[in-house]
């Protein structure tokens, strides 16, 4: 026998004879992995809110076309049905 088997054998005993330690590691984990979940919706919420509101100012683009263009070149390009502004 590894040292690692005796090492789970004597973890899961230990665990299954002390209920009280069972039950605080049980909680434990429950509360890490709560508490782990809630900070990783704390910044993918600030990230999305981030994006909406870089969206809602700038608008939804993926790209900016700069030059000097003529007005009727803006025209033609406002013209197209995709395009807003």
């Amino acid at each position: 026998m590894s040292q690692s088997d005796m090492w789970r054998d004597y973890s899961a005993g230990f665990l299954k004879n002390n209920r009280s330690s069972g039950l605080s590691v049980m909680i434990g984990a429950f509360i890490s992995a709560l508490l782990l979940s809630l900070l990783c919706g704390l910044f993918y919420n600030a990230w999305k809110y981030e994006v909406e509101r870089i969206e809602l100012e700038e608008g939804g683009w993926h790209s900016r076309i700069s030059g000097g263009f003529s007005e009727e070149d803006m025209e033609a390009v406002k013209s197209f049905a995709n395009v807003k502004d």
